[in-house]
This record gives C-alpha cells, sequence and structure tokens, in this order.
C-alpha cells in the first residue's frame, strides 16, 4: 500500500518544472518500478526521452520498464534498445524486484533482433554488440544469449561466448541445446576444433555427457583413433558410465574403427561394447525370447503350390529372414531342404542370403555358411552360382557389426572375381563388401564397386 500511495507523489513532482524535482521522481520510479510499474502510465506523458538531452538514455530506460509492467513489449523493446548503455550499467546493479524486467526485456528483445534479420536499426546492432560480450555467471541468461550467438552463425562469436562462459560445457541442458541448434544451423563441425582443444586444455570429468558427445562426434569426423582410445580410457577410470555410452555410440556409428581401437581398450565392459560381443548377445537374447514366428504357417505356405513360382519362392524366403532374424534360428531353412532345391536363379541367391538375415553377429560366419560360400581361388572355368553369389550378401550381413575378418575375404575374392565377371557371384560379394565397409566413406571401395 505504501508503494502505491507514491504513485500520486511522482506525477506532482514530475509536474513541476523543477530539475531536482524531476530527478526526484526518477529515483522513485526506479527503486520501485517492479511494485508499482502498472499504474505508471499516465507518468509516461511526463518522461519525453527527446526533451532531455542529458539523460535521454535514462529516461528510455524508466519508459522501457513501465511499458513492460503495462504489457506494451513492442515499446519495452524500442527503449530498451534506445536505452543503450544506461541498460547495461542498470542490469548490472539490479535490485531484486527488477529482476523479472531485465530477464523478459533481454529475451524480447533478442526474439526482435532473431525476427527482423538483416533489418536492424544501428540502435539495435549495438545494443546486440554490448549483449553479446556479456558473461552469463550463474548461467540464467545462457540460452537466449547462446541462441543469439548461433543464430548469427559467427563462429569466432560462439566460441569466444563459450570459453567466457564455461559453465555451459557442464550443464546437461544448455549443451544439449547447444548441440542441437548447431546441427539445425548446419554448423555443427565447425565446433569440432573448440571441443578438441577445450579438452586438450582441461581434461575433466566434470563435463555434461553431450560434451563428450560433441567431442566423440569431432573425433570421429577426422577418423583419429589414438584420440578416441585415449577419451574412451580417460573416462573408464574416471566416469565409466559415460564411457560406456561413448563405446556404444562408437560402434553403433563407426564399427570398423570400433574393432580397431576395442583391441587396446583394458576396461572389460567398454571392450563388449566397442567389439559389438555386447550387443549381439542382448540381441539375440531378446530376439529369441521375444520372437512369435509362426513356423507351422511357413510350412503349409511353402507346401503350397504357389509357393513354387520364383517371385513366391524369393518372397517367402525375405519372410522368414525378417520372422527370424539375429536370433539365429534357421529351423525352417533346416527343415525344409527339399522345398530350397526347388529354388532357381535369384530365388537360390535370396534364400542362400536370407541365412545372413538369420545369423547377424554370429561369431563364426564362416563355418555357418560353410556349404554355400565359394572358395577363394576362382577359376575362370567354374560356373556363376546364386547360392554363392547369396552366401557372399550372408556373410556382410552377418558380418556389418564385426567387420575385419569378413572384409579382408571379400576384398580379395573382389579383386579376383573381376576378371571372371559372374553375375551372381559378384553381385553377392559388392553387397558384401559394401556392408562390411558401411560408414567408412571409403573412396576406393566406391570406386572398385
Amino acid at each position: 500500500m505504501e508503494a502505491i500511495a507514491l504513485v500520486p507523489t511522482i506525477e506532482a513532482l514530475l509536474l513541476q518544472n523543477c530539475k531536482d524535482k524531476k530527478k526526484q521522481a526518477v529515483d522513485l520510479i526506479i527503486k520501485n518500478v517492479g511494485l508499482i510499474g502498472f499504474l505508471l502510465k499516465n507518468v509516461l506523458q511526463h518522461i519525453k526521452p527527446e526533451n532531455c538531452e542529458e539523460d535521454k538514455e535514462l529516461f528510455h530506460l524508466i519508459s522501457s520498464m513501465i511499458y513492460f509492467y503495462t504489457q506494451e513489449y513492442d515499446k519495452c523493446v524500442r527503449h530498451a534498445v534506445l536505452s543503450k548503455n544506461e541498460w547495461f550499467r542498470a542490469a548490472g546493479n539490479q535490485c531484486e524486484t527488477l529482476s523479472l524486467y531485465f530477464q523478459e526485456s533481454r529475451n524480447r528483445v533478442i526474439r526482435k533482433y532473431i525476427k527482423t534479420q538483416g533489418a536492424h536499426s544501428a540502435e539495435m546492432k549495438e545494443f546486440m554488440s554490448c549483449l553479446l560480450q556479456q558473461k552469463t555467471e550463474d548461467g540464467k541468461d545462457a540460452f537466449s544469449l547462446l541462441a543469439l550467438h548461433i543464430t548469427t552463425k559467427n563462429i569466432e562469436s560462439i566460441e569466444a561466448f563459450i570459453r567466457n562462459n564455461m559453465h555451459i560445457l557442464c550443464n546437461d541442458t544448455q549443451m544439449k541445446f547447444l548441440l542441437e541448434e548447431m546441427k539445425q544451423e548446419r554448423i555443427y563441425s565447425k565446433l569440432f576444433p573448440l571441443m578438441e582443444g577445450i579438452w586438450s586444455e582441461a581434461s575433466s570429468g566434470d563435463y555434461s555427457l553431450f560434451f563428450y558427445k560433441y567431442l566423440l562426434d569431432a573425433y570421429l569426423f577426422r577418423k583419429d583413433e589414438k584420440a578416441l582410445k585415449d577419451l574412451l580410457k580417460y573416462l573408464a577410470d574416471v566416469k565409466t558410465e559415460v564411457a560406456l555410452y561413448m563405446a556404444f555410440l562408437i560402434h553403433d556409428r563407426a564399427p570398423v574403427i570400433s574393432q580397431s581401437i576395442g583391441e587396446d581398450i583394458k576396461h572389460a565392459s567398454v571392450h563388449k561394447l566397442l567389439t559389438g560381443q555386447f550387443q549381439s548377445s542382448t540381441y539375440q537374447k531378446f530376439l529369441s525370447e521375444k520372437n512369435q514366428a509362426n513356423f507351422a504357417l511357413l510350412a503349409e505356405l511353402s507346401k503350397s503350390q504357389s509357393s513354387k513360382l520364383s517371385m513366391n519362392h524369393m518372397s517367402l524366403s525375405f519372410c522368414n529372414g525378417l520372422m527370424n532374424c539375429k536370433t539365429a534360428n534357421d529351423t525352417y531353412l533346416r527343415k525344409n531342404l527339399e522345398w530350397m532345391r526347388q529354388a532357381k536363379n535369384w530365388s537360390k541367391f535370396v534364400v542362400a542370403s536370407s541365412f545372413g538375415m538369420v545369423h547377424t553377429d554370429s561369431e563364426d560366419p564362416f563355418e555357418m555358411l560353410r556349404h554355400y560360400l565359394p572358395m577363394a581361388s576362382i577359376k575362370n572355368s567354374e560356373k556363376d552360382s546364386p547360392e554363392s553369389g547369396g552366401a557372399l550378401f550372408a556373410l556382410g550381413l552377418i558380418s556389418v557389426n564385426s567387420p575385419v575378418v569378413a572384409d579382408s575375404f571379400l576384398s580379395n575374392f573382389l579383386d579376383t572375381e573381376m576378371e571372371s565377371r559372374r553375375g551372381h557371384i559378384l553381385h553377392g560379394v559388392c553387397l558384401g563388401l559394401g556392408l562390411t565397409r558401411l560408414g567408412t566413406a571409403d573412396e576406393d571401395s566406391i570406386a572398385r564397386i
């Protein structure tokens, strides 16, 4: 009530044509605007910045505050921008009742800036330049300022802001926001050098999970196996749960690199994730237990006359492969050998390749496919074999997550097979090699295939 009683006093002081009285009124407004700002709309007619050159910026600030509390937000933003340095001085010495104004006016100015990209006044540019140089010690303004920096796409500015506000790197919410927004603006990789530099300067287990993801992407982008190994070894000691997650991501995104660095990682659980052993056993256990494939239905379909047609035969093979994918359950294929023999040409190719779907991640793919795989040494006189081609494709399917051994076999096989040019086999080896080198960006392989 006492604060409300100040409204007529402020109006009376402003009506007097006296500099000292006006100064008293201004002081009362600044001290109490957070409480009585919504009642001061009539005061605005007595506060005209253009009529007071000496206190022009201060009057713009007061006008902005009053417009904010009277919910005239466009005018609030306009006067905040025109208040220039006065806004920043007041923001640094604000009382508790004005915290809402400074927080919201900052956010509204930023939204206005983003909305009017390419059509900014000189005052707006100057205000934003000052705003971008601010530090966010308590982190509460980090989102708005970080978003503003990202919209500018000025990498130097973004890097400077992050280095001035290192607490962002330890905050999951803010780092996730940075990661997602940088991807959306298509400048994600531009910060890779910064993340690597920060890590090399100060390795720590206190960073956000999303910082480690960003760092991981930077190393994968450069295919830096040594840096990946060092990162995993460090995290395995100080932040094991993060090391496990990073190992899972590496295997998922770059199985060839994952297999390579897994040999040097001593931590048992991290090693299992890098080699894919944990994923394979987990997937197979889950899929086998939850598998609801109807083998009786498949058997009846294979006995029908229409299943002998090449297209139907091929479709049924795909159906079985999908139903039993990664379960290692090839009961249907083993019990229907006569039906398998009815396959012709590309149907034979599909039947053989379906073993790869069923046995994906098998520890010994060569043993699994021994009856179908062609010998490594090929003679030009040997006939084209759809089953052998399908088996080579199956080898790629089985080995996609642990490609080292199969990759060498398929690569050598391709070199030899290029001379004979047998369609089914060449088709199978190209598909298999493509799978074992999936995600490697190996241009030599692309040129060969």
